[in-house]
């Protein structure tokens, strides 16, 4: 699906200004390294559009006529598969991110200083020797190397895959961090397995009773860390808050066992922008509370104002160091307290969202909401399981939103 960037934002994701280029035939995805036929086409367009261009006889503003030209400038989606069009390897590989050679377990080290980043003449350059590779093995011995094999996305003498690979904000601080945080670290959520099953309260009272007394905090279990009591005070302002109609709603008894996994990104960023840090802080601030409860306020809080530092709808050098200072004091106090938790590709990645701010500007601009909406769009129209009568469908949908 394309988007031009030269619209206002407030007419640039309508419906009727999206090019749904093309829909990749089920019922399966193709197996990895095989996507490439599906988008070689939309390169060789742009391919005409930036050596050639196209000549409009006639606009409102040039009445004597226009050369326009075009040029892609960022692929935005989640992370598989913006590895999938990219050419870079899945999450779990080694080499797995897209912007730096930091390896895969080296993920536990944030300092951002350290990581030798990605080059647009590095990432040309093993993708052709993956390219030119004389036999599959050796073609496999290169990507393991380098994580990267070849795609069409570089026969566009102007992309650069270091850079145009966009951490998408949606899916990286909302379905990914701020929901781990919730679920996997902080622990709002009822266990289902058998040991944890009679109250969460007694485990948490037995972690304190065998914490060693030594000088450094060192907290609960990752999961582990709120009581059964604490959940049920979210679940009360859940209810009793007072809130605007336009707020997406959150289920009043999230992480009860109902499958808050289900969540939208939406409804992530409310509970972790506006219902957690509320609940966290009139509870966890008071000079009463323990001091291992003011510390995982003070990490929560740390990751909050990352993200709404992150999605301001202003972009400046100053935003871009306070998301990254707050980033690695996340980093630092979770490891510290949390020493056994392995972070995840998604804790790397979002280390690198600071660059991208100064890159693109704002996430409004650049994240994946707008796109998941005209997916929704798609997935409601009826095709009668004839997939060629998709395209049409679309296009007389999009005629309807410009007639209204």
């Amino acid at each position: 699906m394309l988007v031009c960037f030269n619209l206002p934002p407030s007419e640039r994701y309508k419906l009727e200004n999206l090019f749904l280029a093309g829909i990749i035939p089920g019922p399966k995805e193709p197996p990895a390294g095989q996507h490439d036929s599906y988008f070689l086409p939309i390169v060789e367009f742009f391919l005409q559009l930036w050596w050639l261009g196209v000549w409009f006889t006639k606009t409102y503003a040039y009445p004597l006529g226009r050369l326009i030209r075009a040029a892609l400038i960022a692929i935005i989606c989640d992370l598989p598969a913006a590895r999938k069009i990219s050419g870079f390897s899945s999450f779990s590989h080694r080499r797995y991110c897209t912007r730096c050679w930091w390896v895969y377990q080296g993920y536990e080290n944030f300092d951002e200083k350290s990581w030798k980043r990605r080059t647009k003449d590095d990432t040309r350059l093993w993708a052709e020797r993956y390219a030119r590779a004389k036999t599959g093995s050796a073609a496999e011995r290169l990507f393991n190397k380098s994580g990267q094999r070849w795609t069409p996305l570089l026969l566009l003498p102007y992309f650069d895959l270091s850079t145009m690979i966009v951490v998408d904000v949606m899916h990286n601080l909302f379905l990914g961090l701020l929901k781990t945080h919730f679920r996997r670290i902080l622990g709002f959520r009822i266990q289902k397995t058998a040991e944890s099953k009679p109250d969460i309260s007694i485990n948490i009272r037995e972690k304190r009773a065998s914490a060693s007394a030594e000088p450094a905090f060192k907290v609960f279990d990752a999961g582990l860390a709120v009581t059964r009591q604490e959940m049920e005070r979210l679940w009360d302002d859940l209810r009793n808050t007072i809130k605007p109609s336009w707020l997406a709603s959150v289920p009043p008894t999230v992480g009860g066992g109902n499958g808050d996994g289900k969540l939208k990104a939406d409804q992530w960023r409310n509970l972790g922008l506006i219902y957690m840090p509320l609940t966290l802080i009139q509870m966890w601030s008071e000079p009463h509370q323990p001091p291992e409860r003011r510390r995982l306020l003070e990490l929560t809080m740390h990751l909050v104002s990352a993200v709404i530092v992150a999605t301001s709808y202003e972009a400046s050098v100053a935003n871009a160091e306070a998301y990254l200072r707050h980033m690695k004091a996340y980093r630092a106090l979770l490891q510290d307290m949390f020493p056994e938790y392995k972070c995840l590709p998604n804790h790397h990645m979002a280390m690198h969202i600071s660059e991208y701010l100064l890159m693109f500007g704002p996430v409004q601009n650049w994240w994946t909401f707008p796109f998941e909406r005209a997916i929704g769009t798609l997935e409601r129209i009826s095709t009668n399981y004839k997939a060629g009568e998709c395209g049409t469908n679309l296009s007389l949908r999009s005629s309807v939103n410009m007639v209204a």
